[in-house]
């Protein structure tokens, strides 16, 4: 009898530890020891040599473990699910480098793991998305101005159609001197045709037509700058994705209003409205102000976009 139920437990264990919830910890079921190994959350460029990685657990960690390229590994420690890398000489600004590290938990589990860290550019000026226009044709294609607050450079900086994880197009600044006012012009879908030093060529991918987010970063995968949301739709366009029509613009969204760089985006009515406007009647700021809201912009008239100039205070009146 006791032979019988010590098979039935056995079986019941079994059972058991073949139901477990995939996204739940898996545990030895005889120890209860935890058997997941950390997982990599992110890596931040604090200064020009000092890295900090995060992990969704506490976490330990060897100097012997953790390489980057071609820079020596001055200390490192750790802080609740946090890691801190020293590196012996700083990282080149707006460059990447590819990071390794073999990392466990305070129970043994083990994770090896390699991302890409940029070098932190401490000369960034302060910098806001000033023009911009999504209805290109050949003789003037799609096009996002900037405009430097500061002097400093702009090594790294990086433009997206798009915001955070969800995006259709990157650019990423080489290092370029700027002074303040200075306007720096991104073209889409073709390159400048002139010389001028401001120019530089976003991408082949154009940029969405109505209905979109574009965001400034300090870097990749660092602090978001700036961003703005258009649409020439309604809140009764549809009702799967609140009106933005696709769930990808409807998700980037989301992540605008969790960022809080824009009021209350989720209705396409709180975005700036695109409708009325074509390869010259742009977006523009309007007199520089920047309270996140569709209230700092305008459409101007036909053949008024400025695009590394003044922006044209206008106001298109259909």
């Amino acid at each position: 009898m006791g032979i019988l139920a010590n098979l039935i437990m056995c079986l019941c264990l079994t059972v058991c530890s073949c139901s477990v919830d995939q996204h739940a910890a898996v545990y030895n079921i005889m120890s209860g020891k935890d058997r997941n190994p950390p997982i990599f959350q992110g890596i931040e460029t604090r200064d020009s040599s000092l890295l900090v990685i995060e992990f969704n657990e506490a976490i330990e960690c060897s100097i012997h473990d953790v390489s980057i390229d071609q820079v020596d590994i001055d200390s490192l420690w750790s802080e609740d699910h946090r890691l801190f890398v020293r590196l012996a000489s700083p990282l080149l600004p707006g460059k990447p480098a590819n990071f390794t590290a073999r990392v466990c938990d305070i129970t043994g589990n083990s994770m090896r793991f390699s991302t890409r860290c940029w070098g932190k550019n401490e000369r960034l000026p302060s910098v806001l998305i000033n023009e911009f226009t999504t209805k290109g044709n050949a003789n003037h294609p799609d096009r996002i101005e900037l405009i430097c607050l500061e002097e400093g450079n702009l090594a790294g900086l990086s433009v997206y159609d798009g915001i955070g994880y969800s995006f259709d197009s990157e650019f990423i600044f080489p290092s370029f001197e700027v002074s303040s006012g200075t306007y720096v012009v991104l073209h889409y879908s073709s390159e400048p045709t002139g010389s001028n030093a401001w120019e530089f060529y976003g991408g082949s991918i154009g940029l969405g037509s109505n209905n979109g987010v574009l965001s400034l970063y300090e870097c990749p995968q660092g602090h978001l700058i700036d961003a703005v949301a258009y649409s020439n739709r309604t809140s009764d366009s549809d009702e799967q994705y609140g009106g933005f029509g696709t769930k990808k613009v409807f998700e980037r969204m989301l992540i605008l209003e969790e960022s809080g760089f824009w009021k209350t985006p989720l209705h396409p009515e709180d975005a700036i409205d695109s409708t009325y406007t074509t390869a010259t009647r742009s977006m523009c700021r309007s007199n520089g102000t920047d309270t996140d809201s569709k209230h700092d912009w305008h459409v101007v008239p036909t053949s008024k976009a400025s695009f590394g100039s003044e922006n044209c205070q206008e106001v298109y009146v259909p």
